[in-house]
Formats: C-alpha cells, structure tokens, sequence
C-alpha cells in the first residue's frame, strides 16, 4: 500500500472535506513559523472567499483544523473546525505579509502573536528517501512530507511466527505499531518487505496524526509467514469527524522469492483476456462482472451452509450470496486456502469480513494466472 493510497481505508470525505471541493481551490500554501514560542507547520487551502487550516506543533505532530474566510486583501479569520465545545475554540485573526502572514492566535480571553513565512519542502530534510513511496509523498502531499521527516520509529517487542521473526516498531508521536521482517527470509527479500511495511506504518501514522480526536486505532490482525509466500493482514477503525465512525481491513501479500507485492490478479485470473491494469474501467469491470460473480459461486461450494441466501423475511441476517460485497474484497493467504473478506453497506458492516470466508486452493487451481511463477503454500 502506498503511502497516499489508504483508499481501500480512508477516511470520510467529511474528514478530509477540502479535497472533496476542487472547484475554485488555488494551490495550498505551506507556511512555518510560530505561535508565540511554539515551532508550528501550517497549510492554508483557500477555495472562493473560504479557506482551510491545517497546522501541527513540530514537537505533537497532531493536525489542528480549522475553517474560515479570506477577502481580497488576504486577511484571514478562521477558528476550529472540531471543537467539542465553544470553550475550546481557537481563532486566528491573520494578515498576508511580504513573506507570509502574521497576527494572533485567540482562545477566549488568551491571544498569542503569530508569525510565517511561506516554505516549501526542499527545506526539510527526510532519513527515509530510499523509499520509492517518499517520494511520492513528497511531491503530492508536502504537509504531510514535513510532518513525516520528524517520525521516530522504536522497535517495542520481537516475536515468532511461522519461519520468521518479527519486530513490532512504534512511531513515537502516533504511537501506531506495525511489524518488520528481522529474520527467516533472505536479506535482500527482508529488504523488500520491510519497505512496504514502514511505508504502510508511515501511512497509518499520519492517518492518526490527521484525525480529529484520534479516534483512530491500527490493528494487525493475522500474519502468515510461509517459505514462500507471507502475508499481513490489518485494520484500521476510526471516527474522524462526520456523521459515523467507520472501519476497514487490507491485505499485504509478498511473493518471498522475490519480495514482490502481489495483487490478487498476479496469482489467479478468472478471464480468457489479460489482466487489465488496476484502478482503469475494464479493471472495476472485470471485478464487477467477472470476478465477483465467480468468487460467490467457489465459497458456495466450499462453504453451501454459509452462502444460503438469507429468508426474505430476515433482513438483519448477512447475505453472503450477492455478488457486489465481494468485488473488491480484502485477501490474504492461509495454510488451507485463500482468504477473501466481504464488504458490506454501512448499515450492515457487522457482517464483514467473516471468518470462514476461505476457498481452498484446490478450487482455485483451474485458475492460476499462467505467468505467475510464485509458489503458493498448497
């Protein structure tokens, strides 16, 4: 998972609200300085006459919103965006200056000199560009670049399992914790694979330390770490602002010969054509069309009691047998088969993921992609 991709996660539109309004937004403006003493980072959207801050203190790294407006001489009244209650409402009352902006911070009767200056990236330096996904970071999230280049990974716990050792590593000012490969694979595969996990626990990280109350937790949920292939499975719950909280899982899968990240159609392919590529048209097509209808027809008969299609007469119960919660479902590798979570509408997200959702891989054999060449734990 990339780090700007926590699509198969992310978080509400309500929490992330000014990405969701493009039409007449400019180019943020990234800004550092300080309130009163306080080393802070500050990002400014501003849309029409309204704007949005976002802003975290070098020494926290918590992400403060807040929403205003802004007239034609560049001034700025903004004031939080979640306060829980009137008492705990900031304000800032800004100027645009020659080099940035600068006023006060207001919290009732409390008011701190503000001062910034426009920045850019380049100024900060990042221990971790030896990830591709830093780089991605980078250049389509500064902010967020910024904020990261201060994170402070410590290894907390080491355990076994399967043919591997594990590092459980915590970020210091999320205090989110993922794992690390240490040992059991070949050194350039661990190499690898712990890429895309730091790059995963960067990712969460930030997700925390961008949501509005912290409501927000990461668990990993099932490791499998075979000789040949190893996968991690994990979730992530949170409540960040909006009308609900909400949940999801993702996979991780590694081809351990290669230290390769799979998708699900490097390995089995349930079409005559090739493979589209992910995220395009004929890809959600082949999902929607292909795919979806194929999965509800194997785990039918692996699982027929499971897959029943519920009485018309109860609709509380889950109806494992609709294709459309298994297009884009979570997977991962076990001993005796293949893993797949559904996904359900929000009103009946208790029914995801279950449990016994595996196909075994005898019945997928028929259809193993046939240029894959990883060597799956039959």
């Amino acid at each position: 998972m990339s780090i700007n991709s926590m699509k198969q996660l992310t978080l509400t539109c309500s929490h992330i609200f000014i990405s969701c309004l493009v039409f007449g937004q400019t180019k943020p403006i990234l800004l550092e300085g300080k309130i009163d003493k306080y080393p802070i980072i500050m990002q400014i959207k501003t849309y029409d006459s309204n704007c949005m801050i976002k802003y975290f203190y070098i020494n926290q790294k918590k992400d403060i919103e807040l929403e205003g407006t802004f007239d034609e001489k560049g001034k700025i009244l903004a004031k939080s965006a979640n306060a829980p209650d009137e008492n705990s409402v900031e304000r800032f009352d800004l100027r645009k200056t020659n080099t940035g902006y600068s006023g006060s911070w207001i919290l009732e009767d409390k008011r701190l000199a503000v001062s910034l200056i426009s920045t850019s990236v380049e100024k900060f330096k990042n221990g971790h560009m030896y990830y591709p996904g830093i780089e991605e970071l980078k250049k389509d999230d500064p902010y967020n670049y910024i904020k990261s280049t201060g994170f402070i990974f410590t290894r907390d716990s080491v355990t076994i399992n399967g043919v591997v050792q594990i590092g459980w590593f915590k970020e210091k000012f999320s205090e989110v914790t993922f794992p690390r490969i240490l040992s059991g694979y070949a050194p350039d595969i661990i190499k690898k694979v712990n890429g895309k996990l730091f790059e995963t626990h960067l990712s969460e990280s930030i997700g925390y330390l961008g949501c509005a109350g912290s409501d927000y937790y990461v668990s990993t949920n099932y490791i499998f770490a075979h000789k040949n292939v190893l996968s991690i499975d994990f979730s992530v719950s949170y409540y960040c602002g909006g009308a609900h909280p909400d949940f999801g899982s993702a996979g991780l899968n590694f081809d351990i010969r290669t230290g390769k990240q799979l998708e699900l159609e490097d390995i089995y392919w349930f079409s005559k054509t090739k493979p589209p590529t992910k995220d395009t048209d004929p890809w959600y097509t082949y999902r929607r069309e292909v795919f979806a209808p194929k999965i509800v027809e194997l785990l039918t008969k692996a699982h027929p009691n499971e897959m029943k299609k519920p009485d018309d007469n109860n609709e509380e119960e889950c109806d494992y047998s609709e294709p459309g919660i298994w297009d884009f479902a979570n997977w991962h590798f076990t001993e005796n088969g293949l893993y797949l979570g559904a996904y359900f509408a929000r009103v009946m997200r208790s029914c995801d993921s279950p449990g016994w959702s595996i196909i075994p891989y005898k019945l997928l054999k028929p259809y193993l992609n046939p240029e894959s060449k990883t060597v799956l734990p039959l």
